[in-house]
This record gives structure tokens, sequence and C-alpha cells, in this order.
């Protein structure tokens, strides 16, 4: 049965950043963005993956899909940007998806792959871009992008898929690609294995 992607909504991936700025990054336990716990603080309404963070990660990760978590569908990162009011004081809304949009210009070579089928490629990567509306988010102490833990206005942008459901059995997932300016470029490459009972 081939597996089936659709796009998540603004809210929804306002959701994940949400997620992402949860969980800190400190000893003993690191952020799932460099191979900590995946299972904090996940949402109730899909099941989050993380991105790399900085220029040329490359991760492997493992995890079996817990019994709550089976119905839900699979938040995928494919690659992402925020900007914050915290990181750029004084900026208007409009402002900031300007910023989060400057981090992400000129994507290229984006893909996500499960089970050797690609879902999204470089040529209907279009399809799967979001942009979040404004809100506000209190990052937790010891952030992933060391944000004050006070709260700010951000927004976000990316290319996210929405994963139905994966049947039982070994399921690998790998995806990732390029953006930014030239010479402050970021690059993601992760690979999954996921085990559904």
């Amino acid at each position: 049965m081939s597996i089936v992607g659709t796009k998540p909504s603004p809210t929804e991936i306002f959701q994940w950043w949400e997620w992402a700025l949860s969980i800190p990054d400190r000893p003993p336990s690191s952020h799932p963005g460099k191979g900590g716990d995946i299972f904090q603080n996940q949402p109730n309404n899909f099941f989050c993956h993380v991105c790399t963070f900085g220029t040329g990660t490359d991760l492997d990760r493992r995890y079996t899909v817990r019994p709550q978590d089976l119905q839900k569908q699979i938040m995928v990162p494919v690659l992402t940007s925020e900007a914050s009011t915290a990181e750029n004081r004084g900026f208007n809304d409009q402002q900031l998806l300007n910023k989060a949009k400057d981090d992400l210009q000129n994507p290229q070579v984006l893909f996500l792959n499960v089970d050797n089928g690609f879902i999204l490629t470089p040529q209907n990567a279009q399809q799967y871009y979001v942009e979040s509306d404004a809100g506000p988010v209190t990052p937790v102490k010891d952030n992933i992008l060391r944000l004050p833990n006070t709260e700010t206005r951000m927004r976000c942008i990316g290319y996210f898929v929405l994963l139905n459901k994966l049947e039982p059995g070994r399921h690998d997932i790998t995806f990732g690609g390029s953006a930014g300016p030239l010479g402050n470029r970021i690059e993601t490459l992760i690979r999954y294995e996921v085990r559904v009972p």
C-alpha cells in the first residue's frame, strides 16, 4: 500500500514549532533535533518528526510507534524556518514573514521519500509550502534556538507533509534539502526507521 502525504494547515505548522520550542536542550537530555527522546511533549492531533538544525547535519533515528500514537498522522518538516520578535525586536507580522522567507530562499533538492517512494520532490515541493499566521509562543528555558523564556510573537514557514498513519511493519522515511542566502545556507538530511506494531 502506498503512503499518502497531505499539506498541513498554517495552524498545524505553528503547532509543530510550538512543540519544537517546548523541549529543553540541556544535559543529561538532548533535544530531539539533536538525537534526543522524540516522544517528549508530542501534541494530541499528530506525531512530530524533527528536522536538523545548522548546516550539513546528517542523522539517523529509530523509534517504535507507541500505542497512543498508532492512529496519528506524522508531521514531517522537510525544510522550515521561523522568525520571532525575540530575534527581531520591533518587527511587525509582515516583517517576520519576510525574515522567515529570507532564511528559506532559493530552496534546492527538497525531497521526502517513504519506503522508496517519493512524496515530495523538487518538482512538486511548492504544493507542500505553508506559511503560518503570526501568534504568541513561549519557548521553554534552554530551548533549541536559545530564545528567551518569555512570550514572543512568531511566524513560521516551510515545506511540510502530513503522512497518513503507517501500516504495521518497518518503514524508512528520509527527507531533506537546502535553502537560504549564499554563505548562510541551511542543509538538512534525516533518515528515520519507524517500526509500527
